[in-house]
């Protein structure tokens, strides 16, 4: 599939430069001919004009939004293909990963923290270190979208309850 588009989708959860500027760097430091087969769905509040100039040059399109709002997220969801949670910190599990996979939506996540244990499958999971394996990956699930079913089928046993009870907390 020489022309397929991959959507995916960035959620700012940190709240921090740091966290942006590794993300941005993901992507802009990864090989042209994939990033231009992505499009992006950016929800920061700290992406600068120059940071988004920046990503829309090195990606097919990208569409942005200041923050989060879980009623546009729902209407997003049905685009978004892959949610990328960097985890650049060794934080426990991560807000942003909650709301992709209380939406189904399988997610790509560094291996630092607690994000990378909710799935069992290495599909999902990239050396932080080495921006080679977040090539790798990215690239295998625009060439074989199909494998983005292995998420569903390789979620840890207690994913959906923790989610669910993570749920169920922020709405208290």
């Amino acid at each position: 599939m020489e022309n397929q588009i991959l959507n995916i989708a960035y959620i700012e959860y940190l709240n921090t430069r740091e966290e942006l500027n590794y993300f941005k760097d993901l992507i802009t430091k990864t090989n042209k001919n994939i990033t231009h087969k992505i499009n992006l769905y950016l929800i920061s509040n700290l992406a600068t004009n120059e940071d988004i100039e920046e990503l829309k040059n090195n990606v097919n399109e990208i569409f942005t939004y200041n923050s989060f709002n879980a009623s546009i997220f729902d209407n997003l969801a049905c685009k978004i293909q892959l949610g990328i949670v960097p985890s650049i910190l060794a934080e426990t599990i991560s807000q942003a990963t909650i709301e992709f996979i209380s939406r189904n939506i399988p997610v790509l996540c560094g291996d630092k923290g607690g994000d990378s244990e909710l799935c069992t499958s290495n599909l999902f999971t990239f050396n932080t270190e080495d921006i080679n394996d977040f090539e790798s990956k990215i690239s295998n699930f625009i060439n074989q979208p199909e494998l983005l079913n292995e998420y569903r089928q390789n979620k840890h046993e207690l994913t959906d309850t923790f989610i669910n009870d993570s749920l169920l907390l922020a709405a208290e």
